[in-house]
């Protein structure tokens, strides 16, 4: 059984398959990955990118309508739990901003988002990989820039195989053996 994750979900499956001991998968692939994910949110800071992702997140776990009863109910147990300012979340513009608001509520153990980057961040697990590993990125992704993509780490391993494109954006390749 092999295992793809694309973006956020290439990192979360490169975190587990390097802190696993008994790692279910045969082998991985990973596309387009953050590695770390404080340093791919500060590189999207301020463009057009971050504020499509904001808004995203806002429309799926803030604001989605409509709500049966039952989302309702839950919706209102995790306000009171977590101390949730829903007119606060409605209005954040950064991916962090709803990490400040929301995530790092929910996960209250973490002190800062930070440290919650940090420690969900696939990148000081790279070098336990075990598994057969295609890391593949490109060169022109918008949202996780080249930058993010830790080539000498990956190369390090030797069951990581690293592919990087001249163009492709983000999880969209477009090219072919011949450029």
């Amino acid at each position: 059984m092999v295992g793809v994750g694309l973006s956020m979900g290439g990192n979360f499956i490169l975190r587990n398959a390097g802190e696993m001991p008994d790692f279910p998968l045969q082998a991985v692939v990973s596309v387009c990955n953050p590695f770390d994910i404080w340093l791919s949110i500060n590189l999207m800071r301020g463009k057009i990118y971050e504020k499509h992702l904001a808004n995203t997140l806002k429309k799926n776990l803030v604001i989605r309508e409509p709500l049966n009863d039952a989302e309702k109910e839950i919706y209102s147990q995790m306000v009171k739990k977590f101390d949730l300012n829903m007119d606060v979340l409605k209005k954040v513009e950064t991916w962090r901003d709803f990490d400040e608001e929301f995530t790092r509520k929910v996960h209250s153990r973490f002190p800062c988002c930070a440290q919650y980057y940090h420690e969900a961040s696939c990148l000081q697990h790279v070098y336990k990989i075990k598994v057969p590993t295609l890391v593949l990125h490109s060169q022109d992704d918008p949202i996780v820039p080249i930058d993010c993509c830790p080539v000498d780490e990956c190369i390090a391993n030797p069951n990581i195989i690293t592919a990087i494109t001249q163009r492709g954006g983000h999880v969209c390749f477009f090219q072919g053996a011949d450029g």
